[in-house]
């Protein structure tokens, strides 16, 4: 009998999208198990609906964005505060992509010393393996990603945009978030 290989995170419940917002908040913010537990059941709560609604199709950008916001809403404030927003990285090879973010300094790492702010990508994927990340360093020829499925990597010759050729994994220009934590300064109880 031959069998069949095991399932992994996303295989069948394509739960990527919140995975890859919690393990953004993660990355950035240093949150043990406990906290990222209790803001993936805070995304789960508020956006319930929309996650059944997507649970083995995956998610769109409009549908992550809310994602997003809500776990904004709820993360553990001390002493991070987080915000997001959309990036549009509308061009037309996964090599300017790269740049892109490389160029713009885009991208830190939580581990460098990077003061107060720290800034991460949350990108969608498409094509042969459409998937949610956290991109936490962009070199010309790399996307380091922080992931819920082991990923660790992904270099140039893996990835394509939208449209340029098929690709294990194809780079949506509209489907990118930067998510900034900002440290928190403690109050003066005087």
């Amino acid at each position: 009998m031959r069998f069949k290989p095991p399932l992994r995170q996303g295989g069948v419940d394509a739960l990527c999208g919140p995975y890859s917002v919690v393990n953004a908040f993660r990355y950035l913010c240093g949150y043990d198990d406990e906290a990222c537990k209790a803001i993936m059941r805070s995304v789960l709560a508020q956006c319930g609906e929309l996650v059944s609604s997507s649970y083995g199709v995956g998610m769109d950008d409009g549908e992550m964005s809310r994602v997003i916001a809500a776990a904004c809403e709820t993360h553990p404030q001390s002493p991070w505060k987080v915000s997001w927003d959309r990036t549009h990285v509308l061009v037309d090879t996964a090599e300017k992509f790269m740049r892109r973010l490389y160029a713009a300094d885009a991208v830190t790492e939580s581990g460098d010393d990077v003061g107060d702010v720290r800034v991460a990508h949350i990108l969608g994927l498409d094509g042969l393996l459409p998937h949610w990340t956290v991109v936490r360093k962009a070199t010309p020829v790399s996307l380091h990603v922080y992931d819920s499925t082991g990923l660790t990597r992904l270099d140039r010759d893996d990835l394509a945009v939208v449209g340029e050729r098929r690709s294990v994994f194809n780079l949506n220009g509209r489907q990118v978030f930067r998510v900034t934590a900002t440290r928190v300064a403690p109050s003066n109880p005087h």
